[in-house]
């Protein structure tokens, strides 16, 4: 048995107001459509990424980054964060060279404020 479906009305045929009428179809296409909260956080995050990335590889494309001076800075920095040729163990002085910087700068600065109530007899000595 088959079951008869109502064919879909030309527009012409439809009427022109009412609930289904040409007017309402066309309102209902102007209007617009909600989107999710989900697809807007996505969207913005996304996009945010996207300029983060094209400030990146702008100011990598710069000319300050392709002298030689700064070629050959990077390429040490490498070498010592890998460990790797000549520069193979030297990391960890490096540290303990900042460390010992640090420490200087904070020795110093004690021996200013014990110097400031220092009398000038304990100077001379």
């Amino acid at each position: 048995m088959l079951t008869h479906q109502p064919l879909q009305k030309d527009w012409w045929n439809c009427p022109v107001t009412g609930s289904d009428g040409l007017l309402d179809q066309l309102i209902s296409r102007q209007r617009r459509q909600s989107v999710p909260e989900s697809s807007l956080l996505l969207h913005h995050k996304l996009l945010s990424k996207a300029e983060n990335f094209a400030e990146i590889t702008q100011s990598k494309d710069s000319n300050r980054f392709c002298n030689q001076e700064f070629i050959l800075l990077v390429k040490i920095k490498y070498l010592l964060d890998k460990n790797l040729g000549t520069y193979a163990g030297l990391s960890n002085f490096i540290k303990f060279f900042e460390v010992a910087i640090a420490a200087k700068d904070a020795f110093f600065k004690m021996e200013q404020s014990e110097m400031h109530y220092q009398g000038f007899q304990q100077r001379l000595f």
